[in-house]
């Protein structure tokens, strides 16, 4: 039995994983080996029977590590999508939400203002409105 399951975890080593083009999302969040090899010290430690549930174990940590590598990959693209659109709420010209847009100039495309901003963009205005609290009017 042991013989049957180290060959096929071998095989699946050298012959699928590296065409995947991707790594077992555990290894990569928590480090240590991939899944294959550590179902392969599983099964070398504990035998198929009583090392089953620890397989189990490792598979469900190695999805919720690959979900939460996805939903973080996604929340980057979305924040750089927003960047380059001018929706992000970071950034040189931001200011903090406790001062309306309206105040500093347009120069902060990001925060939207209920009026119309009155005249270009002014950095040093910005900046005096963001340390001293002198608002443009």
């Amino acid at each position: 039995m042991k013989v049957l399951y180290r060959l096929g975890i071998r095989l699946y080593q050298k012959r699928i994983s590296p065409h995947k083009g991707y790594r077992c999302a555990y290894s990569l969040t928590h480090g240590g080996p991939g899944c294959s090899g550590a179902v392969l010290s599983i099964l070398e430690e504990n035998g198929l029977f009583s090392g089953w549930r620890i397989i189990k174990q490792r598979f469900q940590s190695c999805d919720s590590a690959a979900k939460e590598r996805q939903e973080r990959k996604e929340r980057d693209e979305r924040k750089k999508r927003e960047r380059k659109s001018g929706n992000d709420q970071s950034g040189p010209c931001s200011i903090p939400n406790s001062i309306n847009a309206c105040d500093v100039g347009d120069c902060i495309p990001s925060r939207k203002c209920d009026g119309p901003c009155d005249g270009p963009c002014d950095i040093s205005t910005s900046i005096r409105a963001l340390v001293f609290g002198i608002a443009k009017r």
